[in-house]
């Protein structure tokens, strides 16, 4: 299994827009993938700043790499691909 981490600041004053725009299409993208597992998000204060946490599993690294490049190109989100271990 495979899980790709992401994290991007949130503008302030658009935390209703961000969380409609996961409702609206974070969901269904990270389901298109291959060997999506699913996806969680979550939002956190840092100080002054709003950071959106994402996290989405993945069958095989196919899938969770396509996942990556997109989230970075499309969100201009800072994600990685990890391994996940004893799953």
């Amino acid at each position: 299994m495979y899980a790709v981490i992401g994290r991007v600041k949130i503008k302030p004053g658009h935390e209703h827009e961000t969380l409609a725009m996961i409702e609206k299409s974070g969901v269904a993208m990270v389901s298109g993938f291959p060997g999506s597992r699913g996806g969680y998000w979550a939002h956190a204060v840092d100080g002054e700043d709003l950071i959106q946490h994402s996290f989405w599993l993945f069958d095989g690294e196919e899938g969770a790499r396509a996942a990556e490049a997109t989230s970075a190109r499309d969100a201009g989100c800072a994600c990685h691909v990890d391994q996940c271990r004893g799953m």
